[in-house]
């Protein structure tokens, strides 16, 4: 049975910062808001671990890379919230390592929970690091689950439909050499319609994945699909058309 008392997790506290900027102008956490949100989290606990993007780089000449994100969102988080997160390595399994966080309201309600997949990309080779060598100074401890998350969702057999094509910009490259992944986000809040977009204070469920990355030089084709209730929007990389990103967007039928 899923915790929801902050006292009951184990996991390191840090405070959540909401920024006006996280929120639209419908008031409700956008897809890169809750993206900024969790990222901000666990970089807090990367620093005091050591193992932060800078210093692996500068060790190891490697860098975590985020491969998916799920999220099971209770309630929306309004603006002026103080909340408090807790976040902890969960496991490694092979080269992939997970990491739950959980977003509390002021009373220790679990409001948002969160588990993130992460793997090492070499810096040189541009491609995931494989080296059994490196992978061993990177053994976290186990913990509980917060949620049934996948680090590999798909979205096989569904029809897509083209919504845009946009040209890799400058100002989306991060210091890595390639598009942030909450640019993706993005390009996904984009290619909804506003009224769907004014439904985002009753998003139940957001499912992000990443499997290529996009670099200067590529197109982004935007695509949405449907299915039963639930909005898929996918991005490729073109020339070529391999996926490099897929969103899924869950709503409950009424506010709570």
């Amino acid at each position: 049975m899923l915790l929801t008392d902050f006292d009951s997790y184990a996991g390191a506290v840090y405070p959540a910062q909401l920024d006006s900027s996280l929120f639209d102008g419908h008031g409700a956490l956008t897809i890169q808001g809750y993206q900024k949100l969790l990222s901000a989290v666990a970089e807090q606990d990367l620093v005091g671990a050591q193992i932060d993007v800078p210093s692996i780089v500068a060790r190891y000449g490697v860098s975590w890379v985020l491969l998916s994100m799920s999220m099971d969102i209770r309630r929306a988080i309004g603006r002026g919230e103080k909340l408090r997160a807790r976040t902890w390595h969960t496991s490694k399994a092979g080269f992939i390592y997970r990491r739950e966080t959980g977003l509390f309201d002021e009373e220790g309600r679990l409001i948002v929970a969160a588990a993130s997949f992460f793997s090492l990309l070499d810096i040189k080779t541009r491609r995931l690091c494989m080296d059994s060598a490196v992978h061993a100074a990177f053994s976290p401890p186990g913990g509980e689950e917060l949620l049934c998350a996948s680090s590999r969702p798909c979205a096989r057999g569904l029809a897509f439909e083209p919504v845009e094509t946009r040209g890799v910009r400058p100002s989306w490259i991060d210091y890595l050499g390639h598009v942030n992944n909450a640019r993706y986000g993005e390009l996904a809040y984009d290619a909804v319609s506003d009224a769907e977009r004014a439904a985002f204070t009753r998003l139940s469920r957001l499912e992000l994945a990443f499997t290529r990355e996009l670099r200067p030089g590529d197109e982004a084709l935007v695509e949405r699909a449907d299915d039963a209730g639930a909005i898929l929007i996918r991005v490729s990389a073109q020339p070529g058309g391999a996926q490099s990103f897929l969103a899924k967007m869950q709503f409950r039928t009424v506010d709570s």
